[in-house]
């Protein structure tokens, strides 16, 4: 069930919607690249564009990297996968529209492009407690974007030093 078509009294469905209102109203409409990183229930089926299965991935914790240039910058964007498309369009639609919750959410404004987004999967590449899912999510790019996450702090401590990180716990979230 979607956040905003929650019954009335069920206030934690609510308070995700709020709170990822909360986390889009605070990203910049600047260009960028980012990674989110998502939780999944259960194992979803990634599709290409003309429907057919490119890949499974779940249950568990799954990173893309990607960038945002377009009008409304990295908020438009991020928007989209937060809150889940309606439609698969990219292969990262498939994961974030089947994700229970978003773990976190990174960026850095400035350049974006694939260019910027291979910078940036290429440096997480080399992390033990990342595995890249073939070539999901990079279609366009020389490395892969989407990967399966085994260690979520780690990911993190390695992102922290390179910009702003938002980190979603429940209810909350919180800037680091």
């Amino acid at each position: 069930m979607c956040p905003e078509e929650a019954p009335r009294g069920d206030d934690a469905l609510r308070g995700i919607r709020r709170r990822l209102d909360e986390v889009i109203k605070a990203l910049p409409q600047e260009r960028g690249v980012y990674a989110l990183c998502f939780r999944l229930d259960r194992e979803v089926n990634i599709t290409n564009r003309s429907g057919k299965v490119i890949a499974s991935v779940g249950p568990g914790l799954v990173l893309y990297v990607g960038s945002a240039g377009g009008p409304g910058g990295l908020r438009a964007r991020l928007s989209r996968h937060l809150m889940g498309a309606s439609r698969c369009w990219w292969h990262v639609d498939c994961v974030s529209g089947a994700a229970s919750s978003v773990k976190f959410v990174f960026y850095v404004t400035g350049s974006s492009g694939v260019e910027s987004e291979d910078s940036l999967a290429r440096r997480l590449a080399g992390l033990s407690s990342l595995r890249p899912i073939g070539r999901v999510g990079a279609t366009d790019a020389s490395e892969p974007h989407m990967f399966i996450c085994h260690d979520e702090d780690s990911v993190i401590a390695a992102l922290m030093p390179l910009g702003k990180l938002i980190r979603l716990r429940g209810r909350s979230a919180e800037a680091l």
